[in-house]
């Protein structure tokens, strides 16, 4: 008897099964990225343009206390820096628009 080679016989059909299983993961991953996009929230400004930049001020001055104690630095770096930043705050005159 010969032996028979099945691999030979199916391996049009795996790969068109296999290119079908990719085509699937493609589109249900394009299906669940505009999906996501629409429920994705909408970024709303609900705070002044004043307190973000307050905010990120702070944030700055303590990361770069931070780093500086990190690298062995005075811990009294913190106090120095947040005392700095808020003396530069009280100097800026603020805006009386709406």
């Amino acid at each position: 008897m010969k032996p028979r080679h099945s691999s030979r016989r199916n391996s049009g059909q795996v790969l068109i099964i296999a290119s079908l299983v990719v085509t699937l993961l493609l589109l249900s991953t394009a299906l669940y990225v505009s999906e996501i996009e629409k429920n994705a929230a909408v970024y709303e400004s609900r705070a002044k343009p004043a307190f973000s930049a307050y905010k990120l001020g702070v944030t700055h001055t303590v990361i770069s206390a931070l780093a500086n104690i990190s690298n062995g630095g005075s811990t009294d770096v913190l106090v120095a820096d947040l005392n700095q930043f808020k003396s530069v705050v009280n100097k800026v005159p603020t805006s009386t628009s709406p």
